[in-house]
This record gives structure tokens, C-alpha cells and sequence, in this order.
């Protein structure tokens, strides 16, 4: 028979463990409440819950909080010790209401709840498993699929753009983190919704002439299939065209190409550029000239370009002899323009070949790509891809203001490694004129992000160095940032942008597996998402070196042919012959000195006392007349050399200790250096003085 004391141990033991059950279930129904406000921003009961219900039901306090710390070490739970921290020091339902009216509060508020609800899992309360999976969408398509913790009260599917408006959207992480798959997959989901998409910026490698293709790699099919999504294209989605451009340079010539066998036709088109339409810095940029004699080339293309509607290169090269250069700068400036004008691609707008912007903007099921790949100046890469921007975006412009732009699809330009094109300042080229295309490239995309809704576009970009690498301001633009895995600090600066305190998120992300990432945009951030790989094929570089050669390795009804196209330049644009006229250039001692004796050099400079004396002892040498002052001595080498008195003119200490004029970029070659040298002769005309 029990005694009482048993009996008394009996019910106090079932108490413990009802009130052991009552306590779990608690915590349960908070974590859950608390997800459902969490999701409809509701911070006044997300507060209270927190403060009221959860926080002392959890066995979590300013002692016990650095075991909890310990505990969620190396598992994939939120987990931001700072703001808990604050929160066990003051849990106020009042307090934190209060803080939640600001963006920061808010923040700071998420933080602590999920921190609790991870105190929860590691209680053993609440299941630690992420085993809800909804889908992801963008405009139609599925893009992957979202984990949420089973107890979160949300819509079975989430869209991850947004639908009322044009987006940028940039990609950014490490390389192999799963950015451009991405990428490919959501330029999918842009044709898929009726979008004309052009793919404009490859250098190198053709990853931009897959689209038609079906993907054939095990292990990223196999994603898609355990994700439960079509291989290949189908009704969904259905195989799309594709043209590829490349530039018409000499370099085509007997060039193999991948060719259809079916339609009989190449896939690939070259395409020609009318000189009038290029870009007065980029076609400067493209001659390798000094500075002085870029100066000359500008004035000729003002002026050609403000008297000739469809002009040339002859025409610009013509234009400057018009200007007040020396007839020998002029000549070097025509000689860099007929190389320029031999490459191939430049030429006029009577050319065929030219690209017709309206039929290309019109058919949203052809994808055109752009690819440079096939040129080997880096230089003309860029000055190219800057054309095409600015085409793009000034047609768009021109359609507006015709009110016709209304009768075309959206339009989604891929700018794939976006920071080549518009690298942060300390990223930019050493390369001057290479860095000089960049700034002016990156001031056209600059206008991309701020015309996106009134010339109906958007861009899909990505980049590895979301700061590091890319332009502030072109950044700035972005409307979505996926953050996939790479360095602690690289991926801390694309959370900052939304979200503060978030070192600890980036710390996360900065481990996430190949496709999976955060998503950033102006709710905050969303993690973790997978993204799906596309349904083409995704450019492997260790099993193919361009796409080019991938798509024929692939496509049984394709193989490599040698292009019949004839790229040899119209005899129009072929520069004439230019007769000399006489009294082009003075015959002066002075330019014959110029000439004879001093060599350009930008690295070098010369003194004005040293370039006299040598002068003087040349002069008597060769019988010219020696009656020459510094002053005019120097004017005629200025004019001859095309020196910039504001830029070149520099005032270095001398050998004798005192400071003495001097002139950058020129300098006494060895002939002029032996005039100077020569002491025997500057003696003798000192005594003649």
C-alpha cells in the first residue's frame, strides 16, 4: 500500500511533466505565431511574442546565453548574439514595439526572434530539419525552391522579382559559386514571359551561344531532377532561336564556323559598323596616338560628324588635314586610320551587314547573342561592346520618342562579367586607353539603370567582387542582388546595401553550396534559395574552350565550315592616294633639328637650356642658321611634336641645383645627345659670343 509521501512524489512528478508538455507546446505555438507575424511585418505582435511568450519559456538568460552561443556553432541556424544579447537585457514588449517603428528596430527585432527560435532547436523543442520547400517563380518559369522551417505560415510559392516594374538585377559571387547558372536560368524565365533577350557582353569564350542547346551534364540535370523540374526544352518551354553575331574582321577569312545542315545555313552572322556611328571617345580611343594628336582626331570628327551624315574614315582622315596639325602628324594620324579602316568591321552605312535594331528588337522567341571572341585587340573589344551599348539604349530612346516603342516586347540585355565593362575606379585598366573606354562604358550603363522603365529593359548581370570590382554607382542601380558563396567581406558588402548588422548573415551565405544564395532587394533579404540550373547547356571550359565548339560537339545537325563570306573592305573606303602640296610644311633648321635629333618618348623629358645648346652646335655643324632664340627654338618644337604648353610644360630642378624649364615627352636622341655632348664645338661658340 502507497504512502502518502509516494503518492504526493506521484502527482508532483505528472505536474513536472504536464507542465513539461505544456511548455513545449508553448514554445511551439509562439515559434509558429511568431513566423506568421514575422511574414506579414506585423512587429507589434512579433514583439510581444517574443518578449511575452517565448523568450521566458526558453531556458535562455545573460548566463546561459553563451551556451546557447556554443551550441548552434557550425549549424545552419540564425543566430545574431549582438542583438539577443541587448534583448536579454531588456525584454520589453513596449520597448521593442517602440524600436520596430525604424527600419534598424526591425531588423534588430527579426534578428532576436529567429535567434530565440533557434534557441528552441537547440533545446530540442522545435525540429532543427528546413523541411519545407516551396517554389521560387519570376515571371513564369520556376527558378528553384526556397527552404523554410515547417512551422513558417506563408504562401506555397514566392515570386522573386518584381512584376510592376523593370529591374537590374546583378549576380554576385566567387567563381564555381553557381552565379551565372543562375543567370542562364532567369534569362530563361525572361523569354519565357514574352521578353526579347539579347546577351551582349562576352570577350573570350562564345558562353553566350548555348541557348538552343539542351543541357547534357549529369550533375546539374540531375539537380533539376531532384528538384522535380523538365529536363530540356518542352511546351513550357520550348526551344528557342538563336543568332549570334560577331564582328566582320579580316580575321573571318577562311575562318571555320558551326553550320547548320538542316536549315543550311550558318548560325553565326557577322555584322559591320558605319564610322559615323561610333562614339566619338571610342573611335579616338582606338587609334594609338599621343594625346596632342588625339586632340586633332577629335576636332575632325566634330567637324565630319557635324557637315557629313554618313561618313568615313577617309572622310575623317581628310578632315584632318583641315585642322592646324603639322602635315606630318596628320600623316601619322592617316596611317593609323587606314590600318583601322583594313581590319574590316568599319565601314559605311551603304554596307551590308549592318544591324537592323527594329527587326532584332521585334522577335522575342530569337535570342541574339553578341560575341567579340573572334578579335584580338583588347581595346576594339571594349570600343565594340560600348557601340553596342550605346546603340541599344539610343534606339530604345528613339523608338520612345516616336511613341512606337509600345509595339516591341521588353527588352533583357545580359551583360555577363559586368565589372570589365564597368570596373570600380581603383579596378579600372592600367591600360589608359582601355580605362578610358571603361569610364565612358561605365557612364552609358550608368544611363541604362536610370532609363530601365522608359525604354522598357532590364538587365541580368552578375560579377564575382560585388564592391570590390563593380562601379558604385552602376551597383547602386540594382533593384535584386543574388549573393552567392564567396569571401566573408565580399559578401558583407552586398548585404550591407540592404540590410545592417548583417555580418553574421554574410558569414552564412559565404558557406552556402554551389546555387544556393540570398536574395537582397528592398523587403530585406530572403535565404537560403537554390537556384536551378537552365535547361541549355551550360558552357563547361574544362571539357570545351568556347561554346562555339561546344554547340557542334552537341548538335548532330551541326558541324564546322569555312565561312564564304567576302570581308575584304569596299574599294569606296579604301583610302586614296594623298599628294603631297607644297608649302604644307616650312622648310626651317628648326624642324630640321626637330626631326634629326629629338625622338618622342612619354616617360622622358627635355630641358629648354639643353635643347638650345644642342641646336646651336648642330647648327654650326651643318651650316644652318645658329641666330635662333630659346623662345623660337622652342615654339617650332612644340608645333613640330604637337606638345600641349598647359600639360607638357614642366619646371624640374636642373643638374646645377636650380629649377630650368623643361618639356615632357620629348627627348635628344642619340645624335641630338652627341651635338650636346660636344664639348670642343660650344666651346668655340662661346668664344664667338
Amino acid at each position: 500500500m502507497s504512502s502518502s509521501r509516494d503518492i504526493g512524489e506521484h502527482i508532483r512528478s505528472e505536474r513536472r511533466k504536464e507542465l513539461s508538455i505544456n511548455r513545449e507546446e508553448l514554445i511551439k505555438s509562439a515559434v509558429e505565431h511568431g513566423n506568421e507575424a514575422l511574414s506579414e511585418t506585423d512587429w507589434p505582435r512579433l514583439a510581444a511574442i517574443s518578449c511575452e511568450i517565448l523568450y521566458p519559456a526558453l531556458d535562455i538568460d545573460e548566463y546561459t546565453i553563451d551556451d546557447y552561443h556554443r551550441a548552434v556553432q557550425g549549424r545552419p541556424l540564425d543566430w545574431h548574439w549582438d542583438d539577443l544579447f541587448l534583448f536579454v537585457d531588456d525584454p520589453d514588449t513596449d520597448y521593442w514595439t517602440s524600436e520596430a517603428q525604424s527600419y534598424d528596430g526591425q531588423v534588430a527585432l527579426k534578428h532576436i526572434f529567429l535567434s530565440l527560435q533557434s534557441a528552441a532547436v537547440v533545446e530540442g523543442v522545435v525540429d532543427s530539419e528546413l523541411s519545407r520547400e516551396i517554389p521560387v517563380f519570376g515571371y513564369n518559369l520556376q527558378l528553384g525552391r526556397r527552404w523554410l522551417p515547417w512551422m513558417a505560415t506563408r504562401d506555397d510559392e514566392q515570386v522573386l522579382r518584381s512584376l510592376d516594374h523593370s529591374e537590374m538585377v546583378i549576380a554576385a559571387g566567387a567563381h564555381g559559386s553557381g552565379k551565372s547558372t543562375a543567370g542562364q536560368t532567369e534569362a530563361e524565365d525572361h523569354v519565357a514571359a514574352g521578353n526579347k533577350l539579347i546577351d551582349l557582353h562576352d570577350q573570350s569564350k562564345a558562353e553566350n551561344a548555348l541557348y538552343d542547346v539542351e543541357e547534357s551534364d549529369e550533375d546539374l540535370i540531375t539537380v533539376r531532377e531532384e528538384m522535380g523540374l523538365p529536363i530540356g526544352f518542352d511546351d513550357e518551354y520550348s526551344r528557342p532561336g538563336l543568332e549570334i553575331y560577331v564582328p566582320m574582321t579580316k580575321s573571318l577569312d577562311g575562318l571555320e564556323l558551326p553550320y547548320n545542315t538542316e536549315s543550311d545555313e550558318f548560325v553565326v552572322k557577322p555584322f559591320a559598323i558605319p564610322a559615323s556611328e561610333i562614339p566619338k571617345e571610342g573611335l579616338v580611343l582606338m587609334v594609338d596616338q599621343t594625346d596632342a594628336q588625339q586632340k586633332y582626331l577629335r576636332i575632325a570628327y566634330e567637324k565630319v560628324d557635324r557637315e557629313i551624315d554618313d561618313w568615313t574614315l577617309q572622310d575623317l582622315s581628310n578632315a584632318v588635314y583641315e585642322t592646324n596639325a603639322r602635315a606630318d602628324v596628320a600623316d601619322r594620324i592617316r596611317a593609323s586610320l587606314e590600318v583601322l579602316q583594313h581590319k574590316g568591321y568599319i565601314r559605311d552605312k551603304q554596307s551590308s551587314n549592318l544591324l537592323e535594331w527594329e527587326e532584332i528588337f521585334r522577335d522575342p522567341s530569337l535570342i541574339t547573342s553578341f560575341t567579340v571572341s573572334l578579335m584580338d585587340d583588347e581595346v576594339e573589344k571594349l570600343v565594340v561592346m560600348h557601340y553596342l551599348l550605346e546603340k541599344i539604349i539610343n534606339e530604345r530612346r528613339r523608338l520612345a520618342r516616336e511613341n512606337t516603342l509600345g509595339n516591341y516586347p521588353m527588352l533583357s540585355v545580359v551583360l555577363r562579367e559586368i565589372q570589365k565593362l564597368a570596373p570600380s575606379q581603383n579596378k579600372r585598366s592600367e591600360d589608359v586607353r582601355k580605362a578610358s573606354i571603361q569610364s565612358a562604358t561605365t557612364a552609358t550603363l550608368q544611363e541604362y539603370g536610370e532609363d530601365l522603365r522608359h525604354a522598357r529593359l532590364e538587365i541580368l548581370a552578375d560579377c564575382q567582387k560585388f564592391k570590390a570590382q563593380l562601379d558604385n554607382d552602376v551597383r547602386g542601380h540594382a533593384d535584386r542582388v543574388y549573393a552567392f558563396k564567396g569571401q566573408v567581406d565580399d559578401v558583407y558588402e552586398a548585404f550591407k546595401t540592404r540590410v545592417l548588422n548583417s555580418r553574421g548573415l554574410a558569414a552564412t551565405v559565404s558557406q552556402y553550396p554551389t546555387g544556393q544564395c540570398a536574395l537582397l532587394n528592398e523587403q530585406g533579404y530572403t535565404m537560403p534559395i537554390q537556384m536551378a540550373p537552365p535547361r541549355s547547356m551550360h558552357l563547361d571550359t574544362k571539357v570545351y574552350s568556347n561554346g562555339l565548339i561546344a554547340r557542334v560537339s552537341v548538335l548532330d545537325e551541326e558541324e564546322m565550315r569555312e565561312v564564304p563570306w567576302d570581308v575584304s573592305v569596299p574599294n569606296r573606303l579604301l583610302f586614296e592616294e594623298r599628294v603631297n602640296v607644297d608649302g604644307e610644311e616650312p622648310d626651317r633648321s628648326t624642324y630640321k633639328f626637330a626631326s634629326s635629333c629629338i625622338e618622342e618618348d612619354d616617360e622622358s623629358r627635355a630641358f629648354t637650356v639643353d635643347l638650345h645648346d644642342a641646336y646651336r652646335v648642330w647648327a654650326m655643324t651643318n651650316g644652318e642658321g645658329m641666330d635662333v632664340t630659346k623662345k623660337q627654338l622652342m615654339e617650332d618644337i612644340v608645333d613640330y611634336y604637337s606638345l600641349d604648353k598647359d600639360e607638357d610644360k614642366t619646371r624640374p630642378t636642373y643638374t646645377d641645383g636650380s629649377r630650368k624649364n623643361a618639356w615632357k615627352r620629348i627627348c635628344l636622341n642619340e645624335r641630338g645627345l652627341d651635338y650636346l655632348d660636344r664639348e670642343d664645338e660650344r666651346h668655340n661658340l662661346e668664344e664667338v659670343a
